[in-house]
């Protein structure tokens, strides 16, 4: 059971009282101890929002603007401590204020093959549960999306992955306004808004701060904005500004009217012509920090604090009671989990280098290679390289795409999952899950598509259990690679770190498999690579499956070279053994699941870390 949370109260009233807030971090010098830092970012600062406004933080760069704000949403970050006392409704705040609250995070994240009116849909399901129907919630997102002015583009796909680049058909302000329809389908009675204007040319900037105002005023929220700069006809639409400076609020009151008369009385010059916002921030410039700090103690001795420090002094002033959360109901673990498997299905079956043209991809190739050695695998001694080079395609194709396709999209929902697991939508354990089942079907038809066509075109004649073993072998093989892709990419964050990791430790495995060098020939410093390749082992169960049942091989009496005659023969010759099948594939599904656990650690070690 959650905290008991405010639901759609339209008395919310959000104070806080000598609020500092430090930043801890370690730096770390070449042959040097660890320096551990301390940063105090925000500091002893109190103030006091209305209901029912819109609330612009305004400041120069570095001036703490989204600190206050991660504070004041209790979203911060685990090197973050906040000190001082913050209510809401009376209430100290707590994670239930994840519940009441939303936050528009300065960066928007949309799963980009989807539709508007489906990327809300299922955020509505992952927040609500089955408590409410369908019909419900599509009637509140398609009033959501009038009101927000996104209904004429609701069936409009959000962007597409084309050849692992990713396009958003939506423009700036289409996006951000989706991004606060995403946050206000809970009707949160707080929402918090990082720079929303950031990137936007004027006329959407002033679109969305219009809409943030009726929003407020209509539906009674408490809506604060950090904004940098607005111009004069989107500063005007806010009912309150807070002015900071190095940390420090300088000013907290009504727009305009209070601001300029305050830092008139305090022997600022504002010229009508003049851009008010420019004014105010020029004025709180941390050039000179005597200044700010006389302008700071004036402000909390001029009328303009007699509210904030009235409610400050009042703990109990704004308490309400306290009811329900504002979710009906909670979704429950499987069917949530539901939800993203079936939302990674639909967003991999749009997106084209995911699926199609892998699947494709892999098809020509196996055409391709398979032209190249028609009629080469004869029951000979030359047909012996001929399989060798046979088995070399089916590992390589079957593991090296795989893994960099892993490597390419994992960071591609990285970011979204974090986003969804601050919200509370989602968890490590659903988000591997549901990747993991939603890549696998094309993963499975990429392994037989390839395996079939090549023996098709290379016109391999073998029996049908062994074409049946060596797909099941090529399935393994392709998912083990897929899962160590996911478990690199998950560990090293970046698509370029990642990849200049894995490639070279994926040669060194494919490397003592026994292509390039005999397995009895590799040096002692190198032996262990073997054991912990799976590549080796899928390659060892290639190789058995191809020449165990072989009990003849020709040898030309003309031949003065050492004649195989046998598939054992030829078993025996490159160190491998019949009796280690049923191990290999032991050993290639542990390491599946292994790499698998071992990107859960991971991702549940960068959740602590973030």
């Amino acid at each position: 059971m959650l905290d008991p949370v405010i639901q759609q109260n339209k008395n919310a009233s959000l104070v806080w009282r000598n609020l500092s807030v430090t930043v801890h971090h370690v730096e770390n010098g070449f042959l040097q101890k660890k320096k551990h830092i301390s940063t105090e970012i925000i500091h002893n600062v109190s103030g006091a929002v209305e209901t029912g406004n819109l609330v612009a933080i305004l400041g120069s760069s570095g001036a703490g603007k989204s600190t206050l704000m991660g504070a004041l949403a209790h979203r911060n970050q685990n090197n973050v401590v906040v000190e001082g006392e913050i209510t809401v409704l009376g209430k100290p705040i707590g994670k239930f204020m994840n519940e009441i609250s939303g936050f528009v995070f300065q960066d928007d994240l949309f799963v980009p093959t989807l539709t508007v009116k489906e990327h809300l849909m299922f955020t509505a399901k992952l927040k609500y549960g089955l408590g409410t129907c369908d019909g419900t919630l599509k009637g509140m997102i398609n009033d959501l999306l009038s009101e927000m002015g996104l209904i004429r583009i609701r069936d409009k796909l959000i962007g597409s992955s084309f050849l692992e680049k990713e396009e958003i058909h939506l423009s700036g302000g289409e996006q951000k306004r989706l991004s606060v329809a995403t946050e206000l389908l809970t009707n949160p009675p707080l929402l918090f808004c990082d720079e929303p204007t950031t990137g936007l040319d004027s006329f959407s900037a002033l679109k969305l701060v219009t809409i943030l105002r009726n929003v407020a005023e209509k539906h009674n929220k408490t809506i604060i904005c950090s904004i940098h700069q607005p111009n004069p006809r989107v500063f005007e639409l806010f009912h309150q500004v807070i002015l900071l400076s190095r940390g420090k609020i300088v000013f907290m009151g009504d727009n305009e009217k209070d601001s300029l008369s305050f830092f008139k009385s305090q022997g600022y010059e504002y010229s009508e012509d003049e851009n008010p916002a420019e004014f105010l921030v020029k004025c709180v410039s941390p050039g000179n920090p005597d200044e700010i700090d006389r302008l700071s103690r004036n402000f909390q001795e001029s009328e303009y604090f007699e509210y904030i420090r009235h409610h400050c002094s009042n703990p109990k002033l704004n308490q309400v009671p306290i009811r329900e959360s504002t979710r009906a109901f909670l979704p429950s673990w499987i069917y949530s989990f539901f939800l993203l498997t079936y939302r990674n299905f639909l967003s991999n079956s749009r997106d084209l280098s995911v699926q199609y043209l892998r699947i494709l991809q892999q098809l020509l190739l196996s055409i391709v290679i398979g032209l190249c050695m028609r009629g080469a695998i004869n029951m000979n001694q030359s047909g012996i390289q001929a399989v060798f080079g046979f088995v070399f395609m089916l590992v390589y194709e079957n593991s090296f795409p795989a893994m960099s396709g892993s490597i390419t999209l994992i960071p591609k929902k990285i970011n979204i999952f974090f986003r969804e697991y601050s919200n509370g939508t989602n968890s490590p354990l659903k988000f591997l899950l549901s990747s993991i089942i939603s890549l696998t079907p094309g993963l499975v038809v990429e392994a037989i598509l390839f395996t079939l066509t090549l023996y098709w075109v290379v016109d391999y004649q073998q029996t049908f259990e062994v074409v049946v073993l060596t797909c099941l072998v090529s399935i393994l093989l392709i998912c083990s690679s897929s899962a160590f892709g996911m478990f690199t990419s998950i560990l090293f964050r970046t698509t370029s770190v990642a990849v200049i990791i894995a490639v070279p430790i994926f040669n060194a495995f494919i490397l003592c498999a026994g292509f390039y060098i005999r397995l009895n020939a590799l040096p002692i410093y190198a032996i262990w690579v073997r054991y912990v390749s799976w590549l080796a082992y899928a390659t060892e169960l290639f190789f058995i499956l191809q020449w165990d049942e072989v009990h003849h091989i020709d040898c030309p009496s003309k031949l003065h070279l050492p004649c195989l005659r046998t598939g054992s023969a030829v078993l025996e010759n490159y160190n491998y053994n019949v009796e280690n099948f049923w191990f290999d594939i032991y050993v290639l599904v542990f390491m599946y699941f292994l790499f698998n656990a071992a990107s859960y650690i991971c991702l549940l070690l960068r959740i602590r870390n973030k």
